[in-house]
């Protein structure tokens, strides 16, 4: 192909890409507005936007070398044949979802007659998209996998072939060649040192605004600078170090390549530790790290540093200092791949393993998905490997992890959103796993009674006495929750339930010399009950309580140690038990839940939007417990927390006007009402999807309305009632459709009218929305007529 061929090839490939996504986000949007009537052809819309997302995820991926694909580019464009006749011919078709009773009415008839034609078209374009997935998509993603493979396999022998040279070639090394920091770079890193601490104060991790409050420079600050310092100083160091070996052709590589058996923890210490320890804990770590790749190049063992490199990655994680974690983390796997040279080195492939897991874990909590799901398949890949050919339980529990994970990055995938089912299975043989070293079953001590949310005794006494280590305890109790997590989400209750029960149940009755070190474990597993819906619904009230409860006081503890880490958590579980004592029409102990997340919230300096939305639900609590003064003095507080010039903070100046009217405070409501109009305006002008939300435009001029009118400014109520008459009837004459959204404002302005103090002003109003009101009736008469004249009709 010459090169303007191929040039226009790839811009129509991309075109068509992108044409093919935006095409399945606009049917997806469109069947989302209809009525439930269409609920399985809505489910399949979602679908079809998630697999169209998925093919472009593909292409994005794979650009190179599906722009030379001639076959994927006829394919997807008689996909975007078939999705462009598919948007002219049907979505014309579908009702709009109405907002009123008589609205609904209005598109029955719409509705009977295309009802069958629509689902048949949506199902079919369905099964052409998962054709052209399954002949193009998965077929180039397995030729892929075939390339990697062999890229894999060259690599290894390289790698073999180096090692080899670096074993004959390495001699003892002066100590002045090793890379230092001599007298003279003390100013420098006195610069450095000042530079990362005002550039610490002055930037934020959080994407929220405006801040609460700017940090001060405490020890806490001071300590993340000072450790920002040393792993820049080990970033560098290890950089010069690779780039100047690889001028050198690797030949000079300052290690040593010999391999130490492999460990794994019961369970990592920094979970538990306070604060303070865990920052004097990982500053050592670091200045360790430094120290030997400053002084002691020659005698570093690849392996040593590896571990040391991995260890620093888990506590910059708990110092919620992720990026870094991310960054020592991939050190730590460049550093083992040198000691994986092929051949018989089970020891070495199961650190390589172990690092690689961590990387995933870190990139997908970062939302890098892609990055993850490459190195844990890579992680996959060879513990498999292992667990074949190794019955070493250390192996086999790391198999395990990693299959665990692999579930969690598939279920977070958008490839694979549509597909459940290989998370599910995923997650199942990492239980199978454990449970064929723990000789037990799960399955075998299931009760009848699904909602006996007690572990079968037999089963526990079966377990600790077949146990060969605490770890695999340990370790099957969260793939047991991890399984019930992935159940609960493609509906499987029954079973879910049982695991999750299974796992709480081994978490309680672990040994107290352990216990502190999983229970923010136990605690995930305890919200997760409460966190899945389809799992909440099934439990009594009761019973879902006191799991939510002993959450709550396991998040408090470990709070009281690490509060940077996990008073997030503890926010979400306390937020879920005050939903739940609103549900119980408990508002008054609500109160003080929402209290403490307020406070809570409000000690998180950056958090500014999660300050504001407690401040809502307190407020809300507030209002229906009809503490009008309370709730307005809440929402206050909420508006200036609020991001500014978005939804939450128009509707919150609107419930703010209704707050400060029910006090008695007008004039104040009257300003809160013109803000939150002037919002809602605004938009309106950038999003018409505005329209269609409560409040909006609509409601918001007779709320000023009323307001005004109780401030005794009568002539500016007036016109804001004029106002909102003329955009019904603007709306009547420019789009019919959206008139409906209308009528709970006639009625507002009509309940404005009667309580004007002038007569004359009132009966006039009064008469005109009337008239209005008579028209409109007129108008969804004359649309129902031939509805519901059929006897089949709704």
């Amino acid at each position: 192909m010459d090169p303007i061929s191929a040039t226009l090839a790839a811009i129509s490939l991309a075109t068509a890409v992108k044409d093919i996504v935006e095409l399945g986000k606009k049917i997806s949007c469109s069947f989302s507005k209809v009525s439930s009537n269409f609920r399985k052809a809505q489910i399949v819309a979602v679908e079809i936007e998630q697999m169209l997302e998925g093919i472009g995820q593909f292409y994005d991926d794979h650009q190179d070398m599906l722009e030379c694909a001639p076959d994927f580019r006829t394919a997807l464009c008689d996909l975007l044949l078939k999705l462009s006749n598919f948007e002219q011919a049907i979505l014309p078709l579908l009702p709009e979802r109405m907002a009123t009773r008589r609205d609904k009415l209005i598109g029955a008839w719409k509705l009977w007659k295309n009802a069958q034609k629509i689902e048949a078209a949506i199902i079919e374009l369905q099964d052409d998209i998962r054709k052209v997935i399954q002949m193009h998509v998965i077929k180039s993603g397995m030729r892929t996998e075939l390339k990697l493979e062999r890229i894999h396999k060259s690599t290894n022998e390289g790698l073999a072939a180096l090692q080899r040279s670096f074993n004959t070639a390495i001699t003892p090394r002066a100590h002045a060649s090793a890379i230092g920091v001599s007298e003279s770079q003390t100013g420098y890193l006195s610069a450095e040192f000042e530079k990362n601490i005002i550039g610490f104060a002055a930037t934020s991790t959080s994407t929220s605004s405006p801040m609460l409050q700017v940090p001060e420079m405490d020890e806490r600050v001071v300590a993340k600078t000072y450790m920002k310092l040393q792993l820049n100083g080990i970033d560098g160091m290890l950089k010069r170090i690779f780039s100047s070996t690889t001028a050198l052709h690797q030949s000079t590589l300052p290690f040593t390549f010999d391999i130490r058996p492999f460990t794994m923890e019961v369970i990592t210490q920094e979970p538990s530790m306070t604060s303070m320890h865990l920052r004097h804990h990982t500053i050592r770590q670091a200045t360790i790290i430094r120290d030997l790749l400053e002084t002691s190049l020659p005698s570093v063992s690849i392996s040593e540093g590896s571990r040391l490199l991995n260890r620093l990655s888990i506590g910059l994680f708990f110092m919620n200092m992720r990026r870094d974690a991310l960054l020592m983390s991939k050190w730590a796997v460049r550093l083992s791949r040198l000691l994986v040279t092929g051949g018989d080195q089970h020891e070495p492939s199961a650190q390589l393993a172990l690092n690689l897991l961590n990387h995933s874990i870190y990139s997908l909590i970062l939302l890098d998905e892609s990055s993850s799901l490459d190195g844990i398949e890579e992680a996959y890949a060879i513990t498999s490997t292992l667990a074949e050919n190794d019955d070493c339980f250390l192996f086999q529990i790391l198999h395990s992890m990693v299959m665990q994970h692999y579930a969690c990055v598939v279920s977070a995938s958008k490839m694979y959103s549509f597909d459940r089912t290989v998370g599910i299975e995923l997650a199942r043989r990492s239980v199978t796993v454990l449970e064929q070293l723990l000789n037990v079953d799960a399955n075998h001590y299931q009760n009848d009674n699904e909602l006996n949310l007690q572990p079968h005794p037999l089963f526990l006494n079966r377990l600790y006495s077949s146990a060969p280590s605490d770890i695999v305890l340990v370790k099957y109790a969260s793939a047991l929750h991890w399984l019930a997590d992935c159940l609960a989400a493609s509906g499987e209750i029954q079973e879910a339930l049982h695991l999750i029960v299974l796992a709480t149940g081994i978490y309680q009755t672990m040994p107290d010399s352990y216990n502190s070190g999983w229970d923010h474990s136990y605690a995930e597993a305890l919200f997760t009950i409460s966190r899945r819906r389809r799992l909440s619904i099934v439990i009594e009230p009761a019973m879902l309580l006191e799991y939510t409860t002993k959450c709550i006081a396991l998040y408090r503890c470990l709070a009281t140690k690490n509060f940077d880490f996990y008073s997030r958590w503890l926010i979400r579980v306390l937020w879920a038990n005050a939903r739940l004592l609103q549900d119980l029409n408990r508002d008054k102990e609500a109160i003080s839940i929402w209290e403490e997340v307020v406070f809570l919230s409000k000690e998180r300096d950056q958090e500014s939007q999660l300050y504001s939305d407690a401040l809502y639900q307190l407020s809300a609590t507030f209002r229906r417990l009809e503490e009008y003064n309370e709730a307005a003095l809440k929402m206050v507080l909420s508006v200036e927390a609020c991001k500014p010039e978005t939804d939450d903070q128009a509707a919150r100046y609107f419930d703010l006007s209704q707050d400060f009217c029910r006090v008695g405070h007008y004039s104040e409501a009257a300003r809160a009402g013109r803000k939150s109009l002037a919002l809602f305006r605004s938009l309106a002008l950038n999003d018409r999807g505005t329209w269609t939300r409560d409040p909006d435009v609509s409601s918001a001029l007779p709320n000023l309305a009323r307001c005004l009118i109780l401030a005794g400014e009568h002539d500016d109520a007036l016109a804001q009632i004029n106002a909102s008459l003329q955009l019904f009837d603007d709306l009547m004459k420019d789009e019919p459709g959206l008139a409906g959204i209308c009528m709970d404002a006639l009625q507002a302005n009509l309940d404005n009218a009667l309580i004007m103090e002038d007569e004359h002003r009132s009966m006039s109003l009064c008469k005109e929305i009337t008239y209005i009101l008579r028209l409109c009736l007129d108008f969804v008469y004359t649309c129902l007529t031939p509805c519901l004249g059929h006897p089949d009709s709704p």
